[in-house]
């Protein structure tokens, strides 16, 4: 324990039958390094414990009691940035543990039931608030009053909840979560330094596990809650990381610690560049059926969530390999240039020759072939420049984007050209044969291409895809696995690692370069265009396995069944099993032939996980333009604070509300769904919000 005991402070405790000896004890700072009095804890044999004031004035110490007034809070030295997180435990020792972190964290002396009489005041400078309460219901009790509290603080915040001990049993704490990895430390006394990287690494991804938003209901319990502008999604669950290959969970993790993106985010890209170096080589033979490798990802998340660090990451082997080819092109294609100008001149001398009756093809053969162009990405196109390259380029692609709403919101996804373009891209999808026919090109037949997909996209680019009938209707949306994680963002403080020494991203990036560079198994006489992939079956145990999986989400599946909100997606999860599991296979090793039982069940686990995930997104990631302008506009009303005229609303607004028609239109929105209030008393049009933007609201559309 902490040896330097103040005098005011008694070493040994007695009130009632309780007799206590001094555990520790905590010095509160006004956070510029005066002390304001302290809290001393006493434990008995009974294993009952204390926690007594001492705050009272006494000369130069002091003896036992609050003082006057709202009580300070603990751990204000803590507090350095308004936007960074800041964490509210219950309890001095939980805090001073956060703090030993490296994180900001405060708490109020008193216990749970002594949160209104702290000066919360201070928190109206911090913009992201984070309440970690303890495993039992007097401090959940603690944490709904705190949030009310918060809340009811000048200008807004975002205020979320995280029970981060609610699998310890009754009573635990964040410290008790610690305890599990450092049992030997006494839970007083910060932590030894060695051990303070990990216990942080490990209650900051508990939090991410665990954090979600404060019921609004806690917030504003006198005043009946706003209608919501959107269903609201509930938290997502736990992606399932560890059915992955091995190789490929290990990079997402790597990926995850160093730049702290979610890690739905992070596997997205790296099952995606997988997808990418298998799917060329082999399909799944079910039954007599073909089925491709490919796997189409759609992520979607705001500006800042570390999007394309995230994929540039994933990405690097196949950057790599482009490299290599392209200087292997660029010879090729000299050769090429070199042959084709020969092949002209001996054409040319035998077609002098064919007057006197010779027959120059007889000689001269086929002409060269022009080399591959190797382009394995593509990021924005439409589907006639995607069949054009696919004709005459490199007959595996991936379709990636970090920056999806680039197409989504382009020339191919426009009103006119959506449904070809979704219907050309569903037709790679299934791996079948692609004809076109075009005035001056005459018929074009497509066979043996793999396309594999990842477009990650803005929350309003999102919207307009998923909330396109078209794209439903076409069954595009089926044909993707599709997350939106909860953010990062406020929890990513700097850390120094290099990725590109991890050595699981080596691992990884060997795997990935080694699919890449095995020769591509082509129709010999297709001129290197067409691909002939061998087929990968299924174990009989595996087999069993998918099928009784099949089976299970079809009878889930008919009117009234668990899934048929998300029936499409529903109905292909199955084969987006299949798919997942040959990737699994060859990416585990290329050479197998067949899926095992084990690769099977993990990729079921992953392909439930997806379908959960579509249901948990039904409704929410899909929104008509008016309701998305209302959600900016309640946004950016809510950050501006007070009452707010009309014409201040469509003069200095979001950039669409730009006139007063506009503006009312969307007013009338919010009105009706309580989200804002006329102020009677004003001279002009003029509103205020009623709720704290919380209600209903998908966070972070404004961006």
């Amino acid at each position: 324990m902490n040896t330097t005991i103040p005098v005011c402070i008694p070493v040994r405790y007695t009130e009632g039958d309780f007799v206590g000896d001094l555990v520790y004890h905590w010095p509160f700072d006004d956070g510029s390094g005066k002390v304001l009095g302290y809290t001393a804890r006493y434990d008995n044999q009974e294993e009952d414990k204390k926690v007594i004031p001492f705050f009272k004035p006494n000369g130069n110490r002091f003896k036992m009691g609050y003082p006057e007034g709202k009580r300070h809070l603990f751990g204000l030295q803590s507090l350095k940035d308004p936007r960074a997180w800041v964490y509210i435990p219950e309890g001095e020792k939980c805090e001073s543990f956060l703090r030993a972190l490296g994180v900001q964290s405060v708490t109020w002396p008193g216990g749970a039931n002594a949160v209104e009489l702290a000066d919360w005041s201070v928190m109206v400078a911090f913009l992201n608030i984070c309440i970690l309460p303890d495993n039992d219901e007097h401090s959940e009790k603690a944490a709904h009053e705190l949030a009310r509290l918060l809340a009811s603080l000048p200008g807004s915040r975002e205020i979320r909840i995280a029970r981060v001990a609610k699998d310890l049993g009754p009573g635990a704490d964040v410290v008790d979560l610690a305890k599990q990895y450092v049992p030997d430390w006494n839970e007083f006394d910060p932590p030894a330094p060695e051990s303070v990287p990990m216990l942080r690494e490990v209650v900051l991804t508990s939090i991410e596990a665990n954090i979600e938003p404060v019921p609004p209901e806690w917030l504003q319990p006198d005043r009946p809650a706003p209608l919501p502008l959107r269903r609201t999604a509930p938290p997502m669950e736990r992606y399932p990381v560890d059915a992955l290959p091995g190789v490929l969970r290990d990079a997402v993790l790597a990926i995850h610690e160093s730049i702290q993106a979610p890690v739905a985010m992070c596997a997205q890209s790296v099952l995606s560049t997988a997808a990418l170096a298998v799917q060329a080589h082999a399909d799944v033979l079910v039954d007599g059926r073909r089925i491709p490798m490919s796997v189409w990802f759609l992520t979607i998340g705001v500006t800042g969530e570390r999007k394309t660090a995230v994929d540039n990451q994933a990405l690097w082997p196949v950057r790599t390999f482009e490299d290599e080819k392209r200087e292997d092109y660029a010879r090729a294609m000299n050769d090429y240039i070199n042959e084709t100008a020969g092949y002209k001149s001996a054409h040319a001398r035998a077609a002098r020759k064919w007057g006197m009756g010779g027959d120059p093809m007889a000689t001269l053969g086929e002409p060269p072939k022009a080399p591959l162009q190797p382009v394995l990405r593509i990021s924005d196109c439409t589907i006639e420049g995607l069949y054009s390259y696919l004709g005459t380029g490199w007959p595996s692609v991936g379709l990636f984007s970090s920056e999806g709403g680039l197409m989504v919101g382009g020339y191919g996804f426009n009103e006119e050209n959506i449904l070809k373009s979704l219907a050309g891209l569903s037709e790679l999808w299934d791996g079948g044969r692609v004809a076109r026919m075009r005035k001056g090109d005459g018929i074009s037949l497509l066979v043996g291409r793999r396309l594999s997909l990842h477009l990650m996209l803005q929350p309003v680019a999102a919207s307009m895809l998923m909330g396109s009938a078209v794209a439903e209707g076409q069954g595009f949306l089926t044909r993707t696995l599709t997350v939106w994680p909860d953010t990062t963002r406020g929890t990513r403080l700097y850390r120094e690692h290099d990725l590109s020494a991890d050595i699981r991203m080596k691992r990884y990036g060997k795997t990935i370069l080694d699919l890449l560079r095995t020769p591509l198994p082509l129709v010999s006489d297709s001129g290197g265009h067409t691909l002939n992939p061998r087929t990968v079956t299924l174990e009989p145990e595996a087999k069993r396995t998918w099928i009784a999986f099949h089976d299970h989400v079809e009878t889930q599946n008919g009117p009234g069944g668990d899934t048929e909100a998300v029936a499409g997606l529903a109905n292909k999860i199955p084969e987006h099993a299949l798919r997942l599991a040959g990737v699994f296979t060859l990416v585990e090793d290329a050479s197998l032939d067949d899926v095992s039982r084990e690769t099977m069940d993990n990729a079921i686990e992953l392909a439930e996980w997806y379908l959960k995930e579509g249901l948990r997104l039904q409704g929410a990631a899909s929104v008509t333009p008016e309701l998305l302008l209302a959600e900016q506009a309640l946004e950016w009303m809510r950050k501006q604070g007070g009452e707010i005229p009309m014409r201040h609303l469509y003069q200095y607004g979001p950039y669409r509300l730009r006139d007063a028609e506009s503006a009312r239109r969307i007013v009338r929105i919010l009105e009706k769904h309580g989200q804002i209030e006329k102020v009677s008393d004003a001279k002009r049009e003029t509103w205020r919000v009623v709720s704290d933007g919380l209600q209903g609201l998908s966070e972070d559309l404004s961006s």
